[in-house]
């Protein structure tokens, strides 16, 4: 297993290797979220619509200060456990890209799968969040990418969170940065031109941590199965600024409220 290098965005800030900028004249923390059912809710990063006020900004976002299973986590005092890694079967699919106003979204056409424990899921996106939101006894990394996944049968979900660290450029990520977009709502979608998310995955699944959570943004809904891959990729300081520069900071702080078993696999 690679080790992980600790990262410090305040240091990176001090001396000005990341510029944080704003976009359309104001702090896209506190941004407007469009929900499925096109009810707009607002919830951001900092100030009166941060995580710590999440919960007071609607009841259907309750959990996210009452719930007892809540996600994000330190992963620390794990107990060591036989699991088998997931297996993966994504396919290629045409790149759609969305701006959300709180993440870059990378959408994902019907037919990928991952199997865990003997249940099936679809892959419906996978996003980015920096700098993560796991920390590894107390450490975060430059930045931590979640493939969202809901079971073939149900609405139940698992979410798959990779790792990236500072360090050579990430080839697979170059598709997706070179049309990033940079202001919120902006979508980029082209038919002809794929990619496979598999190559956004550790080259070996079998360096995990699993437990019970929640989502890590408003609903915080609970009873998501979390899996973690510590092996890290990596991502290059250039393209760590690029993705800064379209969504500043965007990780909900570790939770203490989960008491869920936390399982690393041996």
């Amino acid at each position: 297993m690679r080790r992980l290098l600790t990262w410090d965005r305040r240091a990176f800030l001090k001396f000005g290797v990341i510029a944080l900028g704003t976009l359309g004249g104001g702090s896209c923390f506190e941004t407007v979220a469009l929900a499925a059912n096109g009810d707009r809710r607002r919830w951001g990063y900092t100030g009166s619509v941060s995580p710590e006020h999440w919960g007071e900004l609607s009841p259907d976002y309750a959990a996210c200060s009452r719930g007892q299973y809540q996600s994000p986590i330190n992963l620390i005092d794990a107990t060591p456990v036989r699991l088998v890694p997931p297996e993966i079967h994504y396919r290629s699919t045409p790149i759609e890209i969305v701006h959300t106003g709180h993440t870059i979204q990378v959408n994902y056409a019907p037919g990928s799968t991952l199997t865990f424990d003997g249940q099936t899921f679809n892959l419906l996106q996978f996003h980015f969040h920096s700098p993560s939101e796991h920390q590894i006894d107390g450490q975060s990394q430059a930045m931590e990418c979640h493939f969202v996944h809901q079971h073939q049968d149900s609405d139940a979900l698992l979410v798959f969170a990779v790792f990236l660290q500072l360090g050579k450029a990430n080839d697979a990520l170059e598709p997706l940065w070179a049309h990033l977009p940079m202001t919120i709502g902006e979508t980029y979608h082209d038919r002809t031109t794929t990619i496979d998310a598999t190559q956004l995955l550790p080259p070996q699944l079998d360096s995990l941590y699993r437990y019970d959570g929640s989502l890590t943004t408003p609903p915080c809904r609970e009873s998501v199965t979390w899996l973690l891959c510590t092996d890290p990729l990596t991502l290059s300081i250039a393209q760590l600024d690029r993705f800064i520069q379209a969504v500043p900071a965007n990780a909900r702080p570790v939770q203490t409220r989960n008491h869920r078993p936390l399982l690393r696999a041996i």
